[in-house]
């Protein structure tokens, strides 16, 4: 990967990490709620409890550690859409699966692993995070038309939004390797601008340098017609001197690297 483009990846890990850790502040009032609910000693409370604290360790870690600069980018983006993933999951089989609005949660998982992945992958998590929903939703129900029907409604935004979550990711992923592309094109024009504007002046000083020489030097043994086609040599190689020189200066306007004062002139 390309620098540019690395740390716009990174840039975005930090961005992921402040979502989740804002989405794990708003879920604890939820699970606060559910849990003097059902009770402290229901049989969801140490579920709850264990996805309460997990996800807080969790989000805390990222935000301070930042482990995205210390590992392979792959694999951490991998291994933590899993554990968000996973914890969502703990977290809406916690507080009561079918009955539980934590499922928007969902939301934010498939965002992050678009960002990441793009269309497909998006895609195939959301198509898996139905799947597992409406199973353990099945596998828990009493009242199975309605939770079937509450259930398929829910995961359809979840999968709609995975679609449109992945076309978006897909066109910004397009743009900024444009972007990073014409950055590279750009810095390989300065770098040649840079190599023939100085290859250009070294013989174009010898050029003027010699012609030099040869007016003081040999003043006596040259003709008029001889002086003057050495001075043509000297004005054209100063021509050319400062037409290099306005090429350079041109390039470093457009990087920002000089500024320009406009001045009225004759």
């Amino acid at each position: 990967m390309t620098g540019p483009y690395l740390r716009h990846l990174l840039r975005m890990e930090k961005l992921i990490a402040h979502f989740r850790f804002a989405a794990v502040l708003l879920t604890g009032a939820v699970l606060l709620n559910a849990y003097e609910q059902l009770g402290a000693a229901a049989t969801r409370g140490p579920v709850m409890v264990a996805a309460w604290g997990g996800a807080v360790l969790y989000a805390v870690a990222v935000l301070l550690a930042e482990p995205y600069r210390r590992v392979p980018l792959v694999a951490w983006q991998v291994v933590s859409g899993v554990i968000d993933w996973g914890l969502i999951t703990l977290a809406i089989v916690a507080t009561g699966m079918e009955h539980s609005d934590l499922y928007v949660l969902y939301f934010l998982s498939v965002m992050s692993i678009a960002l990441r992945f793009g269309l497909r992958a998006v895609i195939g998590v959301g198509v898996g995070t139905v799947a597992v929903y409406v199973g353990l939703t099945m596998a828990t129900a009493t009242d199975w038309p309605d939770v079937a029907q509450a259930a398929g409604t829910r995961m359809g935004y979840v999968l709609l939004f995975a679609v449109v979550s992945g076309v978006l990711a897909r066109e910004a992923k397009r743009q900024m390797h444009a972007r990073v592309k014409g950055a590279a094109q750009r810095r390989a024009v300065e770098e040649m601008t840079a190599t023939v504007s100085h290859d250009l002046r070294n013989p174009l000083a010898a050029i003027t340098g010699l012609v030099e020489i040869l007016l003081d030097a040999a003043p006596e043994t040259l003709s008029f017609d001889q002086r003057a086609l050495l001075h043509r040599i000297s004005a054209n190689a100063q021509q050319m001197s400062n037409l290099v020189n306005n090429h350079v200066d041109a390039e470093l306007i457009e990087r920002g690297q000089q500024a320009v004062r406009p001045a009225p002139i004759d």
